[in-house]
């Protein structure tokens, strides 16, 4: 036998018999034994926590499931809502504006009705001078009488353009509305408030009053007696 025969033979490791009987048992039981219930009772526990798991997730599914049918019905009501609100508040909003409009309309109507009467009523000591020319004694022999009574007729009739009428109370009683009291006179035989005389013609505009007529109404003074 050669040398390297020798060293290619496989080496023998002497084994006592008493040793390899009780690591075969201890190896045969552990694996019948403990180890294989170790491995049943960790087994057991993975089955019932993956069933735990398995549970969980298709009840999971299921709230999903009912979640997604409900989830449009939910955003429809939802969007409704918001639509009737945003409708709401465009309702207001044009309320609003329609109110502020008419506000402004029946403002620079206010001002214009205003300043026109403003405007008008700074003409009527020009109409009242005109007559009072035209009633001087004398007047309509005066070459001139004809035309001052043209231009206080022409006067007239563009304030009549304007709403402006002339107001000469006849037959009436004392209206502190329409009627301005210059002076009283007691006359017990008249009824009390009538107009005896009117000192100044006044004047109104689309049924208002743009300037009181001067007037010196009766007034019935009691007289005492001691």
């Amino acid at each position: 036998m050669t040398d390297s025969t020798k060293q290619n033979k496989p080496r023998k490791i002497p084994v006592n018999n008493g040793d390899s009987t009780e690591i075969s048992s201890l190896i045969k039981g552990k694996s019948n034994g403990v180890v294989q219930g170790e491995k049943s009772e960790e087994f057991n526990s993975i089955e019932k926590e993956s069933l735990e798991i398995q549970k969980n997730i298709d009840l999971q599914e299921k709230k999903e499931e009912v979640l997604a049918e409900q989830k449009p019905e939910e955003e429809s009501k939802s969007l409704e809502g918001e639509v009737e609100y945003y409708k709401d508040l465009y309702l207001r909003a044009l309320a609003e504006i329609d109110n502020y409009r008419k506000r402004s309309a029946r403002e620079m109507e206010r001002l214009r009705n205003f300043e026109r009467e403003t405007f008008l009523r700074e003409w009527l000591p020009v109409v009242d001078n005109l007559e009072r020319a035209l009633s001087s004694e004398g007047a309509e022999k005066n070459p001139i009488f004809q035309g001052i009574e043209a231009i206080h007729q022409q006067i007239l009739d563009i304030l009549k353009k304007f709403g402006v009428e002339q107001i000469i109370p006849v037959d009436e009683l004392f209206n502190p509305e329409w009627h301005e009291a210059v002076a009283t006179v007691n006359m017990p035989d008249e009824k009390e408030g009538e107009i005896v005389e009117v000192i100044q013609p006044g004047y109104k505009i689309n049924g208002r009053p743009l300037r009181p007529v001067k007037v010196i109404p009766v007034k019935h003074i009691k007289e005492d007696f001691d």
